[in-house]
């Protein structure tokens, strides 16, 4: 109860620090504390817990402030310039595994949050460009900005964006990493090396090394929309990807990981009803235990 209650104090002294004049100013930005957090889809609300909202709370929070970092440092002596812009830093969302988080920037760029993602995000936007950098999965709509390019740092290459819809998918864990251009432009940049892409077209980025395919792109970016398309892959990717979105832990043997499927799977209700219509389609059967552990066997 005492952390319950130092969290909230926290944010109360956030905004108290904020100014009259400069919540009058709040309510006229795209993308203000109430802004951002109305972006939380309902079930995410519900499911994210009292530390996690605070979290969020704070990200959004920054954000705001970092617009009236902007409009004050003008108006403010060397000192507290250098003491506001250290303050005016970066901000951590982390989503777990099993949780998935929509969410707007100040500039109205759309961001879908995968599960077990990270998303860091400047309270101040750079001059001359926009900047955000991740780690999982996460699926943009940027606001085009022909000033203030976007660019999406990940471990081991660059996306600079020109105004587009993409997903990108950075899991340290799966050793290869992805871009998938829906509409628009990208250049990806790795190891000293940059290659621009058509809409449709999948990268793939290993080792410093850049691969493009031509590709269904609903097949990589219908998570957002809580469905699974299955087509022409195995049960082992399939599992690994119902794992990560449900924060479950899935069991199986090799006469179950080759088994393939083709289809979509409605992600919008629990893993037990998902399971369950699997078992329909293919001989599989699943015991359920505690801690969100499955094991699926093969149904003779």
């Amino acid at each position: 109860m005492k952390d319950r209650e130092t969290l909230l104090d926290v944010l109360k002294l956030m905004v108290q620090r904020i100014s009259a004049q400069d919540r009058q100013l709040a309510s006229q930005v795209d993308g203000s504390f109430a802004g951002v957090m109305n972006e939380v889809g309902k079930r995410d609300r519900r499911d994210i817990s009292f530390y996690r909202w605070c979290a969020m709370a704070a990200a959004a929070a920054a954000v705001v402030l970092g617009v009236f970092f902007t409009v004050n440092l003008v108006n403010t002596g060397r000192e507290q310039r250098e003491e506001i812009m250290a303050a005016a830093s970066w901000t951590k969302l982390t989503v777990p595994e099993g949780e998935h988080v929509d969410m707007t920037l100040p500039d109205g760029t759309r961001l879908y949050v995968n599960s077990g993602s990270e998303v860091e995000i400047p309270s101040v936007y750079d001059a001359e460009k926009r900047e955000i950098r991740m780690r999982g999965e996460v699926y943009m709509e940027v606001v085009k900005d022909a000033e203030r390019p976007f660019y999406v740092k990940a471990d081991d290459f660059d996306v600079r964006v020109y105004g587009t819809s993409f997903n990108v998918s950075a899991y340290p864990e799966d050793g290869v990493s992805s871009v998938v251009l829906v509409e628009g432009s990208v250049s990806v940049s790795s190891a000293g090396r940059t290659m621009f892409m058509e809409p449709g077209q999948k990268m793939e980025i290993a080792g410093g090394k850049m691969a493009v395919s031509n590709v269904e792109t609903m097949e990589y970016t219908s998570w957002k929309d809580r469905i699974l398309i299955t087509d022409g892959q195995p049960m082992s990717v399939i599992f690994h990807k119902l794992e990560r979105y449900y924060g479950a832990d899935i069991a199986f043997g090799e006469e179950v990981s080759d088994m393939m499927i083709n289809g979509k799977l409605d992600l919008q209700e629990d893993l037990s009803y998902v399971l369950d219509n699997l078992c329909i389609l293919l001989p599989l059967e699943y015991e359920k235990y505690k801690g969100d552990r499955y094991v699926i066997l093969s149904r003779k």
